[in-house]
């Protein structure tokens, strides 16, 4: 079985927050514990959170990670539940454990990225997809320089939203064990094996395939 997710954080009650909105808007970026990049910020929450793994794997020191924000950011868009310029006294925690050096290498050269427009590290801003979560009234909706303070941070880790490639089924969608139908059970959706594999391309993926498979049932019994 496999778990699809992606970044989440915790709110300042302790509970879990899965994030999407958050990581895209501009004046932000994730760095691992080192202070570097590793991910475009902006791609669909299983890609990023296959990121986080892949980093965690390269280096250790991508569990957890952090969103790093600066003042725009805070003050124009929503966090979770927090309206903006109205970050609870609550929500503010110790200094962060990141190397300094590494972060100021990072922002540095991502601020470069943002006022020319483009990001040449991980190309963040350069689908449709990414822009969508951005703040259209930029020239590239999803980049922002960082250096207004305060500034702010906050853990990243991955998170899971649901299951998916459990149960094998066959173009019935009959559930399979031993390469035979077991009789009576039947599975799609998040509950059985993707026809995507291990990849997820966005909300509602599994809908299409689940409907297809639903039809085919019915007209087969």
């Amino acid at each position: 079985m496999m778990l699809g997710g992606g970044p989440s954080t915790l709110d300042e009650n302790g509970a879990r927050k899965f994030i999407v909105y958050e990581r895209s808007m501009p004046h932000s970026i994730i760095v691992d514990q080192t202070g570097e990049r590793y991910m475009n910020e902006s791609d669909s929450y299983v890609d990023a959170g296959h990121a986080i793994l892949d980093r965690q794997k390269q280096n250790g020191k991508a569990i957890h990670s952090w969103l790093i924000l600066e003042s725009r950011d805070r003050n124009k868009y929503l966090f979770g539940e927090m309206l903006p310029r109205m970050t609870p006294k609550k929500a503010i925690g110790n200094k962060c454990n990141i190397d300094i050096d590494g972060l100021k290498t990072t922002v540095s050269t991502f601020n470069k990225y943002a006022k020319k427009g483009i990001d040449e590290g991980y190309g963040r801003g350069n689908s449709v997809y990414d822009s969508y979560y951005g703040d259209p009234t930029y020239r590239k909706p999803n980049l922002g320089t960082i250096e207004k303070p305060p500034f702010y941070a906050c853990k990243i880790y991955p998170g899971d939203l649901g299951t998916k490639g459990w149960i094998l089924a066959n173009e019935h969608r009959q559930a399979m064990k031993d390469g035979q139908p077991l009789k009576g059970l039947y599975a799609t959706g998040n509950c059985s094996a993707s026809v995507m594999g291990d990849v997820y391309p966005g909300p509602g993926s599994t809908l299409g395939p689940t409907t297809v498979f639903g039809y085919i049932f019915c007209n087969a019994y």
